[in-house]
């Protein structure tokens, strides 16, 4: 039953091609909860950094949906049939090959309004493995967000989601013991705000999430007991920036977070407490140029004296290169001390890096590439390193203002060092989805 599925998904797909009614892969810009920055609001003034705009982001109102219209509000619902061909599921040494073939829909209600703004979500995302069945998952989420606008350059902003989630199987936290993928839920709630003082402008945030894992089955018999991760992390972050001209500006930036763990006790807590202080400019330099760039100092303290505080550089940061109009490059660069659950593990300094290009081939035809790479430096009594370089291509065909089609491939490596090293593999991943936009 399984195999004539795909053979109709597949027949679909080829059939939608050669009529042009497919639909272009909508992403809901659904949660925006418990993201850093995201009570900055709109940048106006000589805090505005529109000089430049992205082949992604560039507006294209003759390939836009029309949506839908219920009084000052706009209703944007999508639907995304896909199918996917991955040579490595379980992400092991021992290869596994698959077709997964998954359904999204999902829908976006905003609103039309001169001044505030309100948006809400939901989503659906069902996945189904030809031969692997104990691997399908069904994850949703819904949530809103609001803003009001005080005045020119003041707001506050307010959100909450909730969203049940499949942990993938590439995740660096995902139980190599595991004979299911493990599920979780969790709910985030943030509040923010922003204020221009002409030169000075000034933003802060708090964001709560609520973590909760459930148990699965181990490979072999037993339990993968979930609950021992669960927490509630709690992060409160705060910029203030001096704009030097109207393409420049620098600015510190604060963060702290207090992660309690829902169990353990003692020498078993995981319970911490970090800090990170940075500075950094924004920029946007004539019209080939901009980005936002941070640099400083993170440290997470444990109340367990087992696990040794983490302590390093953090790094944030994103430059776009516009080299013609049709062209797009963009560098991004990260580094963070992120949670784990390894024993002996306090946590992991995450490095990160990517360069991608976006261009514009056609009005409706976007072509993107990307290379990365990623770090993970775990800390504590294990000796651990991952070291997962990844590759991807891309493009993104709009047939009308409905119908679009994306396709493309996604690689990813990891190769762990150390006398508690993780598993090494590779994954080749080449994906197709149809959407239609109403």
């Amino acid at each position: 039953m399984r195999s004539g599925l795909l053979g109709c998904v597949s027949a679909l797909a080829l059939a939608t091609l050669a009529s042009g009614a497919q639909a272009q892969a909508y992403r809901v810009p659904g949660d925006q909860t418990a993201d850093f920055g995201v009570a900055m609001g709109d940048r106006t003034g000589l805090f505005a950094r529109g000089r430049n705009v992205g082949v992604v982001q560039r507006p294209r109102p003759e390939w836009d949906a029309r949506g839908l219209r219920w009084q000052s509000l706009m209703v944007r619902p999508t639907v995304s049939l896909g199918v996917t061909s991955d040579d490595n599921i379980f992400a092991k040494a021992n290869e596994q090959a698959d077709a997964i073939v998954s359904l999204r829909p999902a829908v976006l209600v905003e609103s039309d309004w001169a001044l505030h703004a309100m948006s809400a979500f939901a989503r659906l995302d069902s996945r189904s493995y030809l031969d692997h069945p104990r691997e399908d998952a069904v994850d949703w989420a819904l949530g809103a967000n609001g803003r009001f606008d005080a005045s020119r350059g003041s707001s506050l902003q307010g959100g909450a989601s909730y969203e049940q989630a499949t942990e993938p199987r590439t995740s660096v936290s995902a139980p190599a013991s595991a004979a299911e993928p493990v599920r979780y839920k969790v709910g985030k709630v943030y509040v923010g705000g922003v204020k221009d003082f002409s030169r000075v402008r000034v933003s802060t945030s708090l964001d709560v999430r609520d973590l909760d894992y459930a148990s699965v089955d181990a490979i072999g018999g037993g339990k993968v007991v979930g609950p021992d991760r669960d927490r509630v992390s709690t992060n409160l972050s705060g910029r203030a920036e001096y704009a030097i001209s109207g393409a420049t500006s620098v600015f510190v930036a604060a963060a702290g977070n207090v992660r309690n763990y829902k169990s353990g006790t003692g020498l078993d807590s995981r319970d911490s407490q970090g800090v990170d202080v940075s500075f950094g400019a924004s920029f946007d330099l004539t019209s080939l140029i901009r980005g936002d760039l941070a640099v400083g100092y993170s440290r997470q303290t444990y109340d367990s004296s087992a696990f040794k505080d983490v302590n390093g550089a953090s790094v944030r940061g994103r430059v776009e290169y516009f080299p013609m109009p049709l062209l797009t490059i963009s560098a991004t660069a990260a580094q963070s001390i992120e949670e784990t659950d390894f024993a002996g593990a306090a946590g992991f300094l995450l490095t990160s890096g990517q360069l991608r290009a976006d261009y514009e081939f056609r009005r409706n035809i976007l072509l993107s590439g990307r290379v990365g790479y990623q770090e993970n430096d775990f800390k504590g009594a294990i000796n651990r390193t991952d070291k997962r370089p990844s590759a991807g291509l891309g493009v993104n065909y709009l047939l009308n203002r409905s119908v679009g089609l994306e396709g493309g491939y996604e690689w990813i490596k990891q190769d762990s060092s150390g006398s508690e090293k993780g598993t090494n593999f590779s994954s080749n991943r080449f994906y197709l989805t149809t959407t239609y936009k109403f």
